[in-house]
């Protein structure tokens, strides 16, 4: 696991708004949210037997509930993540190169997208 330290941890939006841009980028809202925190995974490569690797946008709602679209919600992490077939996450697993390289180009598009300063940093 890598963290991104990132101008977007900490700011809030509307969740419909938000939601909409980062979907349109190719992140897909991980199926395990609940009324007040969710997160959005961006595959980076998937393997159906092996290990996959995603970027992962976690939120909390402020006000309102996740999945009211007027709903306040503040980006509060990002992470590479590494995800071993059958075992789960690997949160001390390598993160390749070419997965940061794919991880850094996907993070321009959203910081863009969102108008922030692209000014983050994969640790």
């Amino acid at each position: 696991m890598r963290r991104v330290e990132s101008p977007l941890i900490g700011r809030t939006y509307r969740f419909g708004p938000f939601r909409d841009t980062v979907e349109s980028l190719g992140f897909a809202m991980n199926e395990t949210f609940d009324y007040h925190t969710a997160a959005f995974d961006y595959v980076l490569h998937k393997s159906k037997t092996d290990v996959d690797f995603y970027l992962r946008l976690d939120v909390d709602a402020v006000r309102g509930y996740i999945e009211q679209p007027q709903a306040e919600i503040i980006a509060r992490d990002i992470r590479l993540l590494r995800a071993v077939y059958h075992r789960g996450f690997d949160y001390d697993g390598d993160i390749p190169r070419e997965m940061v390289a794919k991880a850094e180009a996907v993070l321009r598009t959203l910081h863009e997208r969102l108008m922030v300063e692209a000014a983050f940093r994969i640790a």
